[in-house]
């Protein structure tokens, strides 16, 4: 359900549902819901420090999907030994209302007794948007040893991802997706809800009578491709596999084939130094392609560079079988030379950002 925020901040329903009682069948989805979150924190508690001392940052933007999360991590407080929780609201200042969502994050946040952090950003776009969220997470993971990070990503988001990087020519090993648990700096990213639908956390929110803010651009195809593939898209696909099975299916074997590459990169190891990246032949002649272009990926991600789609990292790799001097550029951002004995990558004066001809692959995620 759609809601509106006044002046001050205040949350205003457009209808009054929130106040009936939920359905038997809405109260049963969150309590399974609720199971599901509990075991998937107990599946990845080594990796998350459930129990521990160490806070947990849960990244919140009031929508329904982080509020759903939010408020069972809040109730499971209650009765089980869970880390501290801090809420992180990051304040984009991409639309004129952003600064009340804000202060009603922060007083929703005081009705679980749940301190939060805000934090304002300077964005121009979704996937500045994306870049300093994921670096405010990390700034505040760092300043207050926080060894998890949990987000409230769910199944729908994953089928939109894979669908987005399909149609922006990503290489088999995008086709993963979005990864349920990875690093920050000393902390991990967990989405213990990548395996729901959309549909069962929107009615766990009603469930559970909490109000949260919907963002009126995502109902708008002509804002970003993501909600193009939602509204366009998705919904064609749906007729023939209206449980996304085949999208999932392809995600899965991707991350089958990424966990291959990662067994060929392990104990690969590179020279890094202030802008520069230089990477061995005899370790490139001896990969696979698909393991080559995560080699170059990386050494791109180390360089502070954006990753480009997949047919530029094959054009990147090429010159592991090319002459002395060859050369390809991404102008702008970075530049690769191959030498006697490596491939060598630096980087350009202008900060990471999309250089001509590239793109951001998951600027939702």
């Amino acid at each position: 359900m759609m809601k509106a925020v006044n002046e001050d901040g205040n949350l205003k329903a457009e209808e009054d549902s929130d106040r009936q009682r939920p359905s038997p069948r809405c109260t049963g989805i969150m309590e399974r819901l609720a199971t599901h979150l509990a075991r998937q924190l107990a599946r990845h508690a080594d990796a998350i420090g459930l129990g521990a001392t160490r806070p947990w940052l849960v990244g919140f933007s009031h929508g329904p999907d982080s509020t759903v999360l939010l408020t069972l991590l809040a109730r499971q407080a209650r009765t089980k030994p869970l880390p501290p929780i801090v809420a992180v609201h990051v304040d984009h200042g991409l639309r004129q209302e952003s600064a009340s969502e804000a202060r009603t994050a922060e007083r929703f946040c005081r009705s679980l007794h749940i301190p939060c952090r805000v934090v304002r950003v300077v964005c121009n776009g979704e996937t500045t948007a994306r870049r300093e969220r994921y670096a405010a997470f990390s700034t505040i993971a760092a300043e207050m040893g926080a060894r998890a990070v949990l987000l409230g990503h769910h199944k729908d988001d994953q089928v939109e991802t894979v669908l987005m990087r399909i149609i922006r020519g990503t290489g088999p090993l995008g086709l993963a997706g979005i990864p349920a648990l990875r690093a920050l700096g000393e902390a991990r990213v967990f989405r213990p809800l990548l395996q729901v639908p959309r549909r069962a956390i929107e009615a766990a929110r009603r469930a559970l009578a909490v109000p949260a803010i919907e963002d009126p651009t995502n109902s708008d195809p002509s804002q970003t491709l993501r909600n193009r593939v939602r509204h366009e898209l998705l919904p064609r696909l749906r007729e023939q596999d209206p449980d996304d099975e085949r999208v999932l299916a392809l995600a899965r074997a991707a991350r089958r084939l990424r966990a291959a590459v990662d067994g060929e990169l392990a104990g690969i190891d590179y020279a890094r130094e202030p802008g520069v990246v230089r990477l061995p032949l005899s370790a490139l002649a001896t990969l696979s392609p698909w393991a080559g272009e995560t080699l170059l990926a990386r050494a791109l991600q180390d360089l502070d560079r954006a990753v480009p789609p997949s047919r530029h990292l094959a054009r990147l790799l090429a010159l592991r079988d090319a002459r002395v001097q060859a050369r390809v550029e991404a102008r702008h951002s970075w530049f690769a030379v191959r030498e006697r004995d490596a491939v060598t990558l630096r980087s350009q004066t202008p900060p990471r950002g999309l250089a001509e001809g590239l793109a951001d692959e998951d600027a939702h995620a």
